[in-house]
């Protein structure tokens, strides 16, 4: 089966054998390097079959049939080993980038978590410290800070 599939959630879908496309009509743009064309007034999907149908439809229905030879719709199919390869390697860099911003994330909240501990830890030293003082203070003895 090949199939170029304008569908009505604005969706674009390239069904083969070799695997099923889908995508944005911008990310279909950028994969394969040419917009698909715009649907005509009062249709809200294309389904293109080479050899076998060239759908246009509405909610209602059938609006229109479309040539049974669509040069875009074929060129796009021949592309789908490009395509797929162009969207892996689009979801790989996106996922990348999830992961990055994660990591960075990450590295952040555990540098605050140090600079904490560390401020608690010179409040508890001074804290301590200043005990110290006081009771040598008390004593009349020098303060061991001296």
């Amino acid at each position: 089966m090949q199939q170029f599939h304008h569908h009505p959630d604005g969706l674009i879908f390239l069904r083969t054998d070799q695997g099923v496309y889908s995508g944005t009509p911008e990310q279909f743009a950028e994969d394969f390097g040419e917009a698909a064309p715009a649907l005509p007034p009062n249709c809200d999907e294309r389904i293109y079959e080479p050899g076998a149908r060239h759908a246009l439809k509405n909610r209602q229905g059938m609006v229109a049939g479309g040539p049974r030879k669509w040069d875009f719709g074929d060129r796009a199919i021949a592309a789908i080993s490009i395509l797929l390869q162009k969207k892996a390697d689009r979801e790989a860099a996106e996922q990348a980038a999830r992961e990055a911003a994660l990591q960075a994330e990450r590295e952040a909240f555990e540098a605050q978590v140090r600079a904490k501990r560390e401020a608690v830890e010179r409040a508890a030293q001074e804290a301590r410290q200043a005990q110290l003082d006081a009771a040598a203070a008390i004593e009349g003895q020098p303060s061991p800070s001296e």
